[in-house]
Parts: C-alpha cells; structure tokens; sequence
C-alpha cells in the first residue's frame, strides 16, 4: 500500500506486547520501553495533530490503566491516539487518518 500511500514508509510498530525473557525485559526497558505505549506509531502530520499513536486490542479486549493514561498524555501532547479493535479498524483507522487534508 506504500505505492498509494508513501507516508506508510513512516509507520512503526512497538515491542510491547511481545514475550521477553527477564534478561529481554531488562535490556528493553534499559533502552526505553514503556508498559502501554500504543503498538503503532505513524509519525505522519495531519490537521492538527504531530502523528498518530495506535493502541491494537483484540475484539473485546480490554485497555488497562497504563495504556489509557498514555492515550491520555499523548492526547495532551497533539498526537492522535486511538484504541483500535482487530485488524480491519487499525487498517481503516490508518488510511482514514492518511486521507485527512493536510
């Protein structure tokens, strides 16, 4: 999809959700990782907002309280931060969030 959208070359995905070992764990949160930072990063601006930020869930997944206070700061801070529920809306969440006008 890159063809018909090129910002997608801006798109990144986060290591939270992903089993570590301890020794993984130690090593990623020595270099930054943060428990609740959105899976998905897009650092693409449109309209008002520096980017958006993608929390995935499964359908009837729930967001727990550290996830909710990071939309919640990335709000404050003018990214678009969004909960997404299964792969069909986290694909249409993106494009909608591409084809807004600049």
């Amino acid at each position: 999809m890159e063809r018909e959208y090129p910002e997608l070359k801006m798109l990144r995905g986060s290591m939270n959700g992903v089993r570590l070992t301890i020794g993984q764990a130690v090593k990623a949160k020595a270099a930054g990782m943060n428990k609740g930072y959105p899976d998905i990063s897009l650092d693409v601006a449109r309209g008002a907002y520096h980017g958006l930020r993608v929390e995935l869930k499964r359908k009837g997944g729930k967001v727990r309280p550290e996830q909710g206070e990071w939309q919640r700061r990335l709000l404050e801070q003018g990214y678009c931060s969004l909960i997404c529920y299964g792969h069909d809306e986290t694909i249409e969440t993106i494009i909608n969030y591409l084809e807004w006008e600049i």
